[in-house]
C-alpha cells in the first residue's frame, strides 16, 4: 500500500501545539520544517540496523541511548536557540576560536583552581 505524503500545512503533528509532558515541551518551539527533520532523524534511529546505532568509536549503543541522547540533543538545541544571551556567547566563543583568541588549558586549570 502507497502511503499518501502531506503537505506540511496538513499534518497536524507538524504544526499544532501539543499537550506534552513538561519536560517534552520544548518540542513546541520548533517549527513545521524542524518537526519534520525531528521525525525523520527519529524514524531513522528506529529502523536502523544495530551496528549502524554504534558509537563513533565503535563501542555498541542501544536503541534507548541512541533516542535518548538524539531527544537530549534536540532539547538542548532549542534551549540554546531560545537565549539570546547564550547564542550570543556562543557567537563570540566561535569568534574567538576563529581569530586565534583563546585561553591555554593550563590557564583555564589555574583559573579553575582560584575559584
Amino acid at each position: 500500500m502507497a502511503m499518501k505524503t502531506l503537505p506540511v500545512q496538513e499534518a497536524f503533528v507538524l504544526v499544532e501545539e501539543l499537550d506534552l509532558p513538561p519536560e517534552y515541551a520544548w518540542f513546541n518551539e520548533l517549527n513545521a520544517e524542524e518537526r519534520s527533520e525531528f521525525f525523520k532523524g527519529l524514524l531513522e534511529i528506529l529502523i536502523a540496523r544495530k551496528e549502524d546505532l554504534a558509537l563513533p568509536d565503535g563501542r555498541p549503543r542501544s536503541r534507548m541511548a541512541a533516542l535518548d541522547e538524539y531527544i537530549r540533543g534536540w532539547q538542548a538545541t532549542v534551549e540554546i536557540e531560545s537565549s539570546p544571551e547564550l547564542l550570543e556567547a556562543i557567537q563570540r566563543g566561535l569568534d574567538d576560536a576563529r581569530h586565534g583568541r583563546f585561553v591555554s588549558q593550563e590557564e583555564v586549570e589555574e583559573f579553575l583552581r582560584d575559584v
